[in-house]
Protein backbone atom coordinates (compact mmCIF):
# COMPACT_ATOMS: atom_id res chain seq x y z
CA UNK A 1 0.00 0.00 0.00
CA UNK A 2 3.10 2.46 0.85
CA UNK A 3 0.89 4.23 3.60
CA UNK A 4 3.26 6.02 6.14
CA UNK A 5 2.51 7.96 9.61
CA UNK A 6 2.54 6.94 13.44
CA UNK A 7 0.43 4.44 14.81
CA UNK A 8 -1.94 5.78 17.20
CA UNK A 9 -4.15 2.69 17.90
CA UNK A 10 -4.20 -0.96 17.57
CA UNK A 11 -6.66 -3.68 18.17
CA UNK A 12 -6.45 -7.59 17.45
CA UNK A 13 -7.27 -6.99 13.93
CA UNK A 14 -6.21 -3.59 12.70
CA UNK A 15 -3.20 -1.03 13.31
CA UNK A 16 -4.24 2.68 13.05
CA UNK A 17 -2.09 5.52 11.68
CA UNK A 18 -2.31 8.79 12.09
CA UNK A 19 -0.73 11.37 10.00
CA UNK A 20 -1.03 15.30 10.44
CA UNK A 21 -4.74 15.56 11.13
CA UNK A 22 -5.79 12.41 9.22
CA UNK A 23 -6.01 8.96 10.29
CA UNK A 24 -6.25 5.20 8.16
CA UNK A 25 -6.96 1.82 9.22
CA UNK A 26 -5.05 -0.80 8.11
CA UNK A 27 -5.75 -4.48 8.58
CA UNK A 28 -3.18 -6.96 9.78
CA UNK A 29 -4.11 -10.01 8.09
CA UNK A 30 -1.99 -10.20 4.90
CA UNK A 31 0.17 -7.35 5.68
CA UNK A 32 3.51 -6.39 5.82
CA UNK A 33 4.73 -3.34 8.01
CA UNK A 34 7.57 -2.08 8.36
CA UNK A 35 8.36 0.48 11.31
CA UNK A 36 11.12 2.74 11.95
CA UNK A 37 12.57 2.03 15.73
CA UNK A 38 13.92 5.32 17.49
CA UNK A 39 17.22 4.21 17.08
CA UNK A 40 16.55 4.45 13.23
CA UNK A 41 16.88 0.95 12.93
CA UNK A 42 13.65 -0.73 10.68
CA UNK A 43 12.14 -3.72 11.45
CA UNK A 44 9.74 -5.58 9.25
CA UNK A 45 6.59 -7.37 10.89
CA UNK A 46 4.04 -9.64 9.51
CA UNK A 47 0.63 -8.53 10.18
CA UNK A 48 -0.77 -12.52 10.55
CA UNK A 49 1.78 -12.72 13.48
CA UNK A 50 0.71 -9.83 15.30
CA UNK A 51 -3.16 -10.57 15.13
CA UNK A 52 -3.55 -10.47 19.19
CA UNK A 53 -5.45 -8.07 21.02
CA UNK A 54 -2.51 -5.88 22.72
CA UNK A 55 -2.81 -6.98 26.43
CA UNK A 56 -2.63 -10.79 24.77
CA UNK A 57 0.41 -10.05 23.26
CA UNK A 58 1.84 -9.34 26.05
CA UNK A 59 0.76 -12.64 28.25
CA UNK A 60 1.76 -14.40 25.20
CA UNK A 61 5.32 -12.78 25.37
CA UNK A 62 5.64 -13.58 29.05
CA UNK A 63 4.78 -17.28 28.77
CA UNK A 64 6.76 -17.71 25.73
CA UNK A 65 9.55 -16.45 28.01
CA UNK A 66 7.84 -17.74 31.30
CA UNK A 67 7.87 -15.11 33.63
Amino acid sequence: MGKSGKVVDETKNTLVFGKGNRQFTIPKKSAMFRFVLPSGETCLVKGDEIMYAPEERTKRLAQKLRI
